[in-house]
């Protein structure tokens, strides 16, 4: 998978709404951009790939001293498919509100959920039919307005689904997104947890393999 970067929370210094911050190192993207390129020339999955970070902390950062980003080519996709669907946005989808970078780290700062996520309420074992029913609901629709804006997230599932304390989906995590692509994606693009993924990105990896691509839009909707 992508560099695992560090989620923080934060706070807005003038209006003091609460913020999630997530610390990417600069370093490690780089280092995972090339592991990934080599990957895919010898014809493995990205999912393969593994870098160490060697920091186990990230200090604490006053967000409003960073600088706007500026490069293109710094920001992870990530972010990138993020400032996509922050136009115009939707109640289900967490929201970008800055990236922002120091010499050392990309900051993307993002809409906080305080309900945790589906998987803590699944393993609570407090849901409802009904309740189910509405989660599943706002979740088909944050999938199909991701998908009207041309991004395919890649890793759906209970641990990328927050839930807000008034019991609304916030999907997250466009770590392993990307934007579609009509003729498909190959091993290069195996992302996501084998538990909630489609049957025909497993047959990849038969020898030989079934198939030799999958439609992304379809393998979000399964995962679902």
């Amino acid at each position: 998978c992508p560099p695992r970067c560090r989620v923080k929370y934060g706070e807005h210094r003038e209006t003091g709404a609460p913020v999630a911050i997530k610390a990417c190192s600069l370093a490690l993207i780089q280092r995972w951009r090339t592991a990934h390129g080599r990957a895919v020339s010898e014809g493995r999955s990205w999912s393969e790939c593994r870098i160490e970070d060697p920091q186990s902390e990230v200090s604490f950062v006053a967000v409003g001293c960073l600088a706007p980003v500026s490069q293109r080519n710094l920001l992870p996709t990530q972010a990138e498919v993020m400032r996509v669907l922050a136009s115009p946005g939707h109640a289900n989808v967490i929201r970008l509100d800055q990236v922002l970078q120091d010499p050392e780290y990309l900051y993307i700062v993002m809409e906080f959920a305080n309900g945790g996520d589906l998987f803590d309420i699944l393993r609570a074992g407090v849901l409802t039919e009904d309740w189910t029913r509405h989660l599943f609901r706002q979740l088909v629709d944050a999938v199909r307005y991701c998908h009207s804006h041309g991004v395919v997230h890649g890793d759906i599932s209970p641990e990328n689904c927050l839930v807000t304390d008034n019991a609304n989906i916030k999907l997250a995590d466009f770590g392993g997104s990307t934007m579609y692509n009509a003729a498909g994606f190959g091993r290069e693009r195996v992302v996501g947890k084998s538990f909630y993924m489609a049957p025909e990105i497993l047959l990849l990896f038969d020898e030989p393999p079934s198939i030799s691509a999958y439609d992304g839009f379809q393998a979000d909707v399964w995962s679902c």
